[in-house]
């Protein structure tokens, strides 16, 4: 499995390791509260490296898939990078946002003049990236710049 893809399928060896850890964990006292399906996938992601993300009172995030249309696609973190992973297809892709800001680092990064919102470009200074900004005017909002060309230093 690839760490730095925007898309992959967990692999097969990866849900049998989580089936393995399903089986051995297995007591009558949890029991009552596994699923067949969602238990043995999200351990297989965990034991892949990524993290559960959920909400403040403990349940995981989930939404529609949009590879299958099943429902329990569940929200996970690696290395800082939102993940959505179907436990009926395994499709685990990064999260559209993340996937566009990537896209836009690697442009940048290439040499690429790419445009950015204030919040995108708040998060590139943040990280301290030696960068060349021009604001451009926004006509909807006069006299304020909130679009800015972006671009690495020579």
């Amino acid at each position: 499995m690839c760490n730095t893809a925007t898309r992959f399928t967990l692999s097969d060896q990866a849900l049998e390791r989580g089936h393995q850890q399903y089986q051995a964990t297995m007591t009558e006292s949890n029991r009552v509260i596994r699923d067949s399906l969602l238990t043995p996938f999200a351990m297989a992601m965990k034991l892949e490296g990524f993290e559960a993300v959920t909400h403040p009172s403990g349940c995981m995030l989930f939404r529609e898939c949009p590879e299958c249309r099943e429902t329990y696609s569940t929200k996970y973190r690696k290395a800082g990078v939102i993940y959505w992973a179907c436990p009926h297809c395994r499709d685990v892709a990064m999260d559209d946002r993340e996937a566009i800001q990537r896209e836009k680092r690697e442009r940048v990064l290439a040499g690429e003049k790419v445009v950015m919102s204030n919040q995108e470009l708040d998060g590139w200074s943040d990280a301290g990236m030696p960068l060349n900004v021009v604001s451009l005017p926004n006509p909807d909002r006069a006299g304020l710049k909130d679009v800015w060309v972006v671009y690495t230093k020579d």
